[in-house]
């Protein structure tokens, strides 16, 4: 696959492109944050809180994220941040790496569509 558009990237990514653009009001402003998204730090704090065990940490994380990916559209990836989140609201971290696969995989997929972008 080679370049893509906004709209095809929101279709690819399973979010709504006019939803996202009712709140920016433009695509290239939609365009922008979506590829800053790449520099965001938190997929790299979760990871890390998460190998470290550290509840708090991971949640904080989970948690921004979650609003990023909210904000952004982003509603794949936002699914299984939300999981991952509400479950570590409570600091309750069993079975975690299940709901972090489930992160890491759609993370994943949502970065390799953001560097298909035109």
């Amino acid at each position: 696959m080679n370049n893509i558009s906004i709209r095809d990237f929101y279709d690819l990514i399973g979010g709504n492109y006019f939803d996202v653009e009712d709140r920016m009001k433009s695509g290239d402003i939609i365009k922008y944050f979506v590829i800053k998204f790449k520099n965001d730090v938190n997929f790299s704090k979760l990871t890390m809180a998460i190998e470290e065990k550290n509840s708090r940490e991971a949640f904080i994380a989970a948690h921004t994220l979650k609003g990023v990916c909210l904000n952004l559209g982003f509603n794949n990836l936002y699914i299984s941040v939300n999981e991952i989140t509400e479950r570590l609201r409570t600091g309750n971290m069993d079975n975690i790496d299940l709901y972090y696969g489930k992160v890491k995989e759609e993370y994943e997929r949502t970065i390799a569509f953001i560097k298909l972008l035109n």
